[in-house]
């Protein structure tokens, strides 16, 4: 049997998603229940009572749908309310981030930050990047060593040395606000020469 390598998400070994899921289920449910509301009142029943209309007024009624008649009549639609669950479906999605500890970059607020209160907002983003990071580089130590033991089968090479002399870095594309970092130097230019 072959060796592997397990590259750890996280402590708990499950994924990111995997504690909200449950509250997915309940955001995907709530869209479906009201897109189905919607649905059932384009699909509801007109009541015409007070009067009897011939299959000609019935079809003018369709195609118009206007109804003009001098006599006591009365129409109404039947259908269910339509429940309003914007505000249910933002807390859940709210919640779907919160659990999963991931930040909502879609979020208006996000768009109107500088770099450098982003960077702020995104602390705990970058503090569960570098746990990832760090049980990748685990399993990259784990591979490698595979690797040399190995290779140290046909060659003299000390596989202990080679991978304490081993570094692993990983870089992150971030986000970099120059503009602030130019004002910040221009500013300093008369302090410091």
């Amino acid at each position: 049997m072959p060796p592997f390598i397990i590259y750890q998400n996280n402590e708990q070994m499950i994924g990111d998603i995997q504690r909200a899921l449950s509250i997915v289920g309940a955001y995907n449910k709530t869209q479906s229940a009201t897109l189905n509301s919607i649905q059932d009142l384009s699909n509801a029943l007109m009541t015409i009572s007070g009067c009897s209309l011939s299959d000609e007024q019935l079809q003018q009624i369709k195609d118009m749908r206007v109804l003009n008649d001098e006599n006591d009549i009365k129409v109404e639609l039947i259908s269910q309310e339509i429940a309003c669950n914007m505000e249910f479906l933002q807390q859940l999605r709210k919640d779907i981030f919160a659990l999963s500890g991931c930040v909502d970059l879609t979020s208006e607020e996000i768009g109107n930050l500088s770099g450098a209160a982003l960077k702020q907002r995104l602390v705990n983003l970058f503090y569960i990047c570098s746990v990832k990071a760090n049980y990748l580089k685990e399993g990259y130590l784990k591979r490698i060593e595979l690797i040399l033991n190995i290779h140290s089968l046909t060659n003299n090479i000390n596989v202990d040395e080679v991978l304490r002399n081993t570094t692993i870095e990983i870089k992150y594309n971030t986000l970099e606000d120059s503009t602030e970092m130019l004002n910040l130097v221009n500013g300093l230019q008369d302090i410091v020469s």
